[in-house]
């Protein structure tokens, strides 16, 4: 395996990371032992590959030998070499381990991916709404919040319910100590209507915040960051779920 190959390895850590499906301290081990694995694979591993040894992973006469064709193949179980795989080595199989299990983590994502596809949720997309936040908390420090609002059943995310979940939410930034926001959304007709819009003054009156501006990014695109959000939540759902309470 080429160093390039870790490189994309760790990319798709920093993916999954971002998307929510692994923690932030589980990315962060995994990664550690992926650099062990490169460091050893590109310094002490060659110093252990032997012509013959009874160890299968340094053994060269196993490694080259094809298991189908006898013509390009050496036994290691006869002749005056004759030796068997019965010894182990620490570090291959530290290195073995790690791939193994970023492997597990790709066939579990891909099985609940081909499980949404199968049996997509109609609904899934009425029933819930993410607002994150990114606060100014102090001089060139920020820090982030999401606010995840369930609603009961299925319902229509018409402009009505888009104002009483903002107002919600800007109740309760005012409770933490924020005055004044910058709102932006999608240009999806709930939030880019004239209800919607025309709402902010009552807004405004009912949460005693001062809202700077409302901007529109174009349709579903700027919310990478509620995107995460909703993959996470949704995992800890799955997670919940499957443990049968």
């Amino acid at each position: 395996m080429g160093m390039e190959s870790f490189d994309g390895l760790h990319s798709i850590l920093d993916g999954w990371k971002d998307l929510g499906l692994l923690e932030f301290d589980t990315v962060k081990q995994m990664k550690t032992e992926l650099y062990h694995a490169a460091q050893y694979l590109r310094t002490d591993y060659r110093l252990h590959v032997k012509k013959t040894s009874r160890v299968a992973d340094h053994c060269a006469v196993y490694a080259l030998s094809d298991p189908d064709d006898l013509a390009l193949a050496e036994s290691c179980s006869n002749g005056p070499d004759a030796h068997a795989h019965d010894v182990k080595c620490d570090r291959c199989e530290r290195t073995k381990a790690i791939l193994d299990v970023i492997e597990e983590h790709a066939k579990e994502f891909l099985d609940e991916k081909e499980k949404d596809v199968a049996h997509p949720d109609a609904d899934d997309a009425d029933n819930y709404h993410i607002s994150h936040v990114t606060a100014c908390v102090e001089k060139d420090y920020f820090a982030q919040h999401s606010f995840v609002h369930i609603y009961d059943g299925s319902v229509t995310q018409d402009s009505r319910l888009v104002v009483v979940t903002i107002a919600h939410f800007l109740k309760e930034l005012k409770n933490v100590g924020i005055n004044k926001v910058f709102l932006r959304s999608d240009n999806a007709g709930a939030y880019h209507s004239a209800l919607t819009i025309g709402s902010l003054y009552w807004l405004e009156e009912e949460t005693e915040m001062a809202i700077g501006a409302y901007t529109f990014s174009e349709s579903q695109n700027g919310k990478s960051s509620s995107d995460r959000d909703a993959n996470r939540v949704k995992r800890r759902v799955m997670e919940y779920v499957n443990k049968g309470k």
